[in-house]
Formats: C-alpha cells, structure tokens, sequence
C-alpha cells in the first residue's frame, strides 16, 4: 500500500512539472454581446461611428505565449504582421484593431524569479523596453470550468474607465503568466473578458520544444512606464 501512494505521488508530482512549461496559444474575438453597435447612440459623433465600424469589422488574432515555471514570452502571432497586404491588419482601408489589443507588434516578458516585467515596443521605429509596473488584482471566490480546468475569477479595475477587466485564472498550472503583460496571478491566465475583446485559450501544448529556451528581448534602452507614457505623448522629444 506504501508503494502504491508513493507511486501516485511521484507521478503527480511529474505531471505538475510537465505543465510548468509549454506553449499557450490565445485567440483575441470581439465581445459582441457588450460592444456598442455603429449609430446606436444618436450622441455618437460621425469619428465615434467609423471606430465602431472598424471594430466590428476586425478579424480575430491569435497570440502565443511561451513559459517555464519563471520566464514567459508572449507576442502576437508573427503571420499576422506578414498579412498585411492581405486585409488582414487593414481591412478595405479600415485598422483591424483587435490586432493592435491583441499586443500588436510588442513582446511581452517576465522573470518572476527576479520580479522583472517588461515590454518591448517601437515608437517611430525606436524600440525601447519599458519596465511594468505591477497589477493590482482583485480576487474573488467566483469559479467556472474552462476546457475541463476549474478557474477562478480575478478583476482588475481599468485607469480610464470605471470598467472591470475580468479574468479566469487556472491555479492547476501553478504560474504566473499570462498574455500581454496580464499576469501576476497565482496560476495560469485561461481567459480574458473586457467590454470589447475576448481572449480565450484555444489551445496549450505542455511539450513545446520552445519553453525550452525562452529568449529575453535585450534590443532597445530600458526606460520606467512613465518615462515611455511621456514619450509616447511626445515623440519628437521636448521643443
């Protein structure tokens, strides 16, 4: 009988560890059912309409992230940048905004081991690497099972709106990652709610050869987030 269990446990102890690391494959959607409809608000002005129109328009995008029990790397799908020519990003001259809230054609990093988050990005075609700053979630005891996972609910309350961002987090995989710097949690992100997009996971692949070797962005000087907010305010730098 002692054999059994020690049998049992040192085969979930090796499951645990395989789904330490892997592959994550996210797929960003518009939430059609909360998203404002094109002319609906007679307040809207004809600028307000056409985002809407864009919005509604937009085609889904896929993103991947790559993590080990510490590290993740997430970026948008690189064919989606590759498609632009073929009304994939622009679509009848209309942006594919989801492309763009997805993570664009920014990359994602983080090192739990040393509390280090960044991401890189490009402004004017400078790339810097801006150091991010830590969410503060809220957690709940709300559940709902995601692909045969057991997930719980955290919020987080969005800067410019009075809006909660909701997400389902997976304490079966016990890391902390997620994408597109919507991390932090105690198990990995599944899902993804907000008034206009959703994300969910479509597929993960715990024997990704690329979790083996997740590579840290180094191009670009490193700045604080409030730095690259004063930049991206003024891109030409101070008059």
């Amino acid at each position: 009988m002692k054999k059994t269990c020690l049998i049992v446990f040192v085969l979930s102890l090796m499951t645990l560890s395989s789904q330490t690391k892997g592959k994550i494959t996210y797929r960003v959607t518009l939430n059609i059912d909360s998203l404002e409809q094109p002319f609906e608000d007679p307040k809207n002005t004809d600028i307000q309409n056409d985002v809407l129109l864009m919005l509604h328009e937009s085609e889904p995008i896929d993103g991947h992230l790559i993590f080990n029990d510490s590290i993740s790397r997430y970026s948008v799908d690189p064919d989606a940048e590759s498609r632009l020519n073929n009304d994939f990003l622009f679509k009848h001259g209309a942006v594919n905004f989801l492309y763009f809230m997805a993570g664009g054609n920014s990359t994602f990093y983080n090192d739990w081991s040393r509390n280090y988050s960044i991401s890189q990005n490009s402004i004017l075609g400078t790339t810097k690497r801006i150091l991010r700053e830590p969410l503060e979630w809220t957690f709940t005891n709300e559940t709902k099972e995601i692909d045969g996972y057991l997930c719980y609910l955290a919020t987080l309350d969005k800067s410019k709106s009075d809006t909660k961002l909701k997400v389902w987090y997976n304490s079966k995989i016990p890391v902390k990652h997620g994408p597109a710097g919507y991390s932090g949690l105690p198990g990995l992100v599944m899902e993804i709610e907000d008034k206009i997009y959703i994300w969910k996971v479509t597929e993960i692949d715990f024997d990704s050869e690329e979790a083996d070797d997740i590579i840290e962005p180094t191009e670009g000087d490193l700045i604080t987030a409030e730095e690259f907010r004063e930049l991206a305010g003024n891109p030409f730098g101070k008059n």
